[in-house]
C-alpha cells in the first residue's frame, strides 16, 4: 500500500502545461465543480493566499485559468469525499482522510463521464488530482513546520501496472504532499447554486395585477372629487 502511495507521489512531481482558459463547469448533484486541470502546478500556498484553509471562502480575483474565485469555495478532505461518493455512487469514502482500491477500468471512466478532464496522462497513469484545502497534521507531515507541513491532495487515479504492481484504479484524499511544492496537480472547487427564484403563480400576479388596478381607480376617484 505504502509503495503504491509513494509511486502515485513520483507521478505527480513533474509540472505539466496547464489549459490555457478554463474548463467546463462539472455539476454533480446539483453541486459545481471546477476542473482540477484550471490549477496544473500552484502550490497549495498559493492558493491559501487567494482562499482560506479555514473556510474555504476565495477571494474575487483570478487563479489558475479561471478569472475570478469569489463564488468559490475551496474544498476541504470530507468535500471530495462526498464528491467521490456521490461519482461512484457509494459511501465508501470518508470521513477524514480515505482511500479506497477498485478494479481496473471500473470507476475512473465515471468521472471523465461526469465531466472531469485529466490533470495528466502517461504510460504509468491517468490522473484527476487537486489539492484540498486539509493540512495533514500527522507527526509525519510536519504539521508545526510552515516551510515543510504537507497538505492531502484528492486523487482519483486509473494505474495501469508497472513493477508487480497490479492495474487498479484508486480514489484516495490520504495522500499528502509538501504544501509549498508546484506539482501536477490542480485544486478541487465548488460552489453551490443559490436556488431559483420562484415566480408568482397566477393567482398571486392576478391579485397583484387587481391591487394595482384597484389603487389606480381609487387615486382617480380621489383626483375627480377634488
Amino acid at each position: 500500500m505504502f509503495k503504491r502511495i509513494d509511486r502515485l507521489l513520483m507521478m505527480v512531481i513533474f509540472a505539466i502545461s496547464g489549459p490555457v482558459q478554463a474548463l467546463p463547469i462539472v455539476s454533480v448533484d446539483g453541486r459545481e465543480w471546477l476542473q482540477p486541470a484550471d490549477f496544473l502546478s500552484i502550490s497549495w500556498n498559493y492558493i491559501a493566499s487567494v482562499c482560506s484553509p479555514t473556510t474555504g471562502d476565495c477571494t474575487s480575483g483570478p487563479l489558475g485559468t479561471v478569472t475570478d474565485m469569489g463564488p468559490w469555495t475551496w474544498a476541504g478532505v470530507d468535500d471530495v469525499n462526498a464528491l467521490f461518493n456521490s461519482v461512484v455512487g457509494n459511501t465508501a469514502m470518508g470521513p477524514g482522510p480515505d482511500e479506497v482500491d477498485y478494479g481496473f477500468d471500473s470507476v475512473f471512466p465515471l468521472f471523465t463521464a461526469a465531466g472531469f478532464s485529466p490533470t495528466r496522462s502517461d504510460r504509468l497513469s491517468t490522473q484527476i488530482s487537486g489539492w484540498t484545502r486539509t493540512l495533514c497534521n500527522q507527526f509525519r507531515c510536519f504539521p508545526t513546520d510552515p516551510n515543510n507541513r504537507e497538505a492531502y491532495i484528492g486523487v482519483v487515479a486509473q494505474g495501469f501496472g508497472y513493477d508487480g504492481i497490479p492495474a487498479v484504479d484508486v480514489i484516495s484524499t490520504a495522500i499528502s504532499a509538501n504544501a509549498g511544492a508546484s506539482l501536477a496537480v490542480g485544486g478541487w472547487f465548488f460552489r453551490d447554486p443559490l436556488p431559483p427564484q420562484s415566480a408568482p403563480t397566477p393567482d398571486t400576479a392576478a391579485l397583484l395585477a387587481l391591487a394595482i388596478a384597484t389603487l389606480g381607480y381609487t387615486c382617480r376617484k380621489r383626483s375627480l372629487t377634488n
